[in-house]
């Protein structure tokens, strides 16, 4: 292996020295629009998220409560014992449960988002501080 000559190295480093400034500028120059495209897809992620969950909660709430009321006066129309005051019956409680389920998943998860939304429009810095967090480990 040949030596290198004090003028290659100085050159080497000099080099390297330039290509790390232009990298920093680059760096510098771009952060803050990385920063601020992060913020507005936050933003909107959990902003859609809201709307999706509201809608499915406004939705499937008075259409399942609908179907529940329906199903119990045909259960109620029927004999004790019959298959349709079963099977009615059985509706119903499927109904019943769909309602359950998507208000509460609807609802918390929609509180969720809109809470993560708030925390996007009202600390910015903490939102930029936790992701940085997450990715040093």
């Amino acid at each position: 292996m040949s030596e290198l000559s004090k003028e290659q190295i100085e050159r080497i480093l000099k080099f390297l020295a330039d290509d790390i400034q232009s990298g920093r500028d680059f760096v510098m120059e771009q952060a803050p629009l990385v920063v601020q495209e992060y913020l507005t897809w936050v933003t909107w992620y959990h902003g859609i998220w809201v709307v999706c969950c509201l809608i499915a909660v406004a939705v499937v709430a008075p259409l399942g409560t609908h179907a529940l009321k329906r199903f119990i006066a045909e259960a109620n129309s029927h004999n004790e014992g019959s298959a349709e005051k079963l099977e009615a019956e059985g509706a119903a409680t499927i109904s019943g449960f769909v309602v359950i389920v998507a208000v509460a998943l609807g609802g918390g998860f929609g509180c969720y988002n809109a809470i993560c939304l708030i925390k996007v429009l009202v600390a910015p810095r903490i939102v930029i501080l936790e992701y940085l967090s997450k990715l040093a480990g």
